[in-house]
């Protein structure tokens, strides 16, 4: 998925910073939607926590949907840095390589700091 995601920004980054938003605000508010009409076993035992979840994620999901009218000259900006982006990366196709590399090292890091937090939180 995120390659096809990493296609449709190369081809139309324009558009892809605004789907980016839009689609984000939708799956926020059917994921609310979702929790305030489903009823799974494991959500009954907390039904206030249910709904104050449900409705801080449509809530959010409208901030996010209002966020592309208020900020839509910065949205069209973002689309400018993207294009830029995708022609440098199609100028020297090497630089895809760096992606990956950083992703590894910053999951290294996250797994370095996570194991120096239980040393010094052990009692030995």
């Amino acid at each position: 998925m995120g390659v096809l995601w990493m296609a449709l920004v190369q081809c139309m980054p324009k558009v892809m910073a605004v789907a980016a938003i839009l689609l984000g605000s939708l799956i926020l508010i059917g994921g609310g939607i979702m929790i305030l009409v489903d009823n799974p076993s494991g959500w009954q035992n907390y039904g206030p926590l249910k709904i104050i979840i449900a409705v801080l994620l449509i809530l959010l999901g409208i901030v996010f949907f209002v966020s592309l009218f208020l900020y839509r000259r910065r949205i069209k900006l973002t689309g400018v840095f993207l294009q830029y982006a995708g022609k440098f990366l199609i100028q020297k196709p090497i630089n895809f390589i760096f992606i990956p590399i950083f992703i590894i090292l910053l999951i290294g890091l996250i797994v370095l700091c996570l194991f120096q937090y239980l040393a010094f939180s052990s009692n030995a």
